[in-house]
């Protein structure tokens, strides 16, 4: 039988007829709200909590790998273009070398977009 507020309101009344109001207002705190099919037991808590571990150590264990793959491919490509770098670099002796290699890269650029305006007023 489910109980709901009208038993215990009945009951409630009941036992400030036969052990008074102070003493029926402490037994009735002891009650749950619900019925006792509705409380969680210390059993049920364990099951939930062992759920939950085991849930979160593998999203752990999937977000660890993915990050260290993304990581893993991250620095592999920061490794290559290091690299990169450095044979450009030792490529070029001087700062005079820098200089030469960046204003001829920003002429060429150039150049190609004079080109490509011309091409464009042709069309």
């Amino acid at each position: 039988m489910a109980i709901g507020q009208r038993e215990r309101r009945t009951l409630q009344e009941a036992l400030v007829s036969s052990i008074g109001a102070e003493s029926t207002d402490t037994l009735m705190d002891y009650l749950p709200p619900v019925g006792w099919a509705d409380v969680a037991t210390k059993h049920d808590l364990d099951v939930l909590a062992s759920k939950v571990d085991a849930l979160a150590t593998k999203i752990d264990a999937c977000a660890t790998k993915d990050a260290l793959d993304a990581l893993g491919i991250k620095f592999d490509a920061l490794a290559n273009r290091v690299s990169e770098l450095a044979l450009k670099v030792e490529g070029c002796a001087t700062k005079q070398d820098l200089q030469t290699q960046f204003y001829r890269t920003i002429t060429l650029m150039l150049l190609l977009l004079t080109a490509f305006t011309a091409v464009i007023k042709l069309t």
